[in-house]
């Protein structure tokens, strides 16, 4: 921080959409000409809201596309604004010994995963029922009630010799090079999943609906050689970062993945046959609801998967019925019931 304070600047841009205490310490003591960001959403935390209002004048907030909802689309969107010239280069990270490697890859990292841990059996049993390759799980959790469960679980595996289990043994350079070994890569949203995707190692990714579509599934134009399964729920887009955590003790919008046929997806998986499933029968979402946010829309995730601003009062009606189905599908009545008193009260 004392260098970025000590150099002056011709021009700073803040790549970031929702604004955080990290960027409002770098905002605050950057020396520079010109000074861009895109900030869309800001944090419901008084003393945050307060500090940046004092610098706004000082920045120009540049204003996206209602649309742009993947973060790749949402920054190339804003350098444009600002004048650069962004070319479309379909680029992968180079990895000229990629078929030759048999082995494939679960990473159980981050903390965007499953709440019941039966389901990481349910994982490992479909890849090895359906595959004959060696298996290497790699990852780290800082969630320690689930580190201990995600081990208790990989130990019923010791004795299968195609597993190598290095959970909670490699570093992130360590667990890079595992997945350069790789012809089938497996995770959740994490950044070891964008390495994997960007090495156009083959990619099964689990995703999470909490991010909303904001860093994956990845636009089609870059698309590369993954397919993403994902639960979609009234709640998506909670951002689950930071203070925003999921709302349930149970993540259904990962969980519920793995009440469905899975071995006839996985097996259209490793046939290249699908490259987008979503598990659910909800198709709507509000984009950012947690945050002060100049975009927060209702959205939806139509057939062909692509997702469309839907914005007029019936679809909304739609909506309010989807999270109703979702809430008594999930027997939430009684959670909900208790966070309405409580907020009232």
């Amino acid at each position: 921080m004392s260098q970025i304070n000590r150099e002056k600047y011709d021009i700073c841009i803040v790549l970031r959409r929702n604004l955080n205490i990290e960027n409002l310490k770098v905002m605050q003591i950057v020396n520079a000409k010109k000074k861009f960001i895109c900030i869309e959403n800001i944090s419901k935390n008084k003393l945050i809201n307060q500090e940046f209002l004092k610098l706004k004048s000082e920045w120009i907030n540049v204003n996206q596309n209602n649309q742009n909802i993947n973060e790749y689309d949402y920054y190339k969107n804003f350098l444009i604004k600002l004048g650069f010239n962004i070319k479309n280069k379909n680029s992968k990270i180079n990895n000229p010994k990629i078929n030759s490697h048999r082995k494939i890859v679960i990473n159980l990292s981050g903390e965007k995963q499953f709440t019941n841990i039966n389901n990481l059996s349910k994982l490992i049993n479909l890849v090895i029922n359906n595959t004959n390759q060696k298996i290497t799980i790699i990852g780290k959790t800082f969630d320690n009630t689930l580190q201990k469960k995600i081990k208790k679980t990989l130990n019923k595996y010791k004795h299968n010799f195609r597993i190598n289990n290095f959970f909670s043994k490699t570093n992130f350079r360590q667990s890079m090079n595992l997945i350069d070994q790789s012809s089938i890569y497996i995770g959740f949203e994490t950044g070891l999943s964008h390495y994997a995707v960007n090495k156009n190692i083959k990619c099964l990714i689990l995703l999470a609906s909490g991010g909303g579509h904001k860093w994956f599934p990845y636009p089609k134009n870059i698309r590369k050689n993954e397919t993403y399964w994902m639960y979609n729920t009234p709640c998506a887009d909670c951002d689950y970062i930071g203070d925003n955590q999921c709302l349930f003790k149970t993540r259904f919008c990962v969980d519920n993945i793995f009440k469905n046929n899975l071995e006839r997806n996985f097996k259209n998986f490793l046939k290249h046959k699908n490259n987008k499933v979503n598990f659910s029968s909800y198709s709507y979402f509000l984009s950012n609801w947690r945050y002060k946010s100049k975009r927060s829309y209702l959205y939806k995730l139509e057939n062909n998967k692509n997702i469309k601003i839907k914005n007029n009062l019936f679809l909304k009606i739609i909506y309010l019925f989807e999270v109703l189905k979702f809430i008594y599908k999930n027997n939430l009545i009684y959670f909900v019931s208790k966070k309405f008193i409580t907020k009232i009260f």
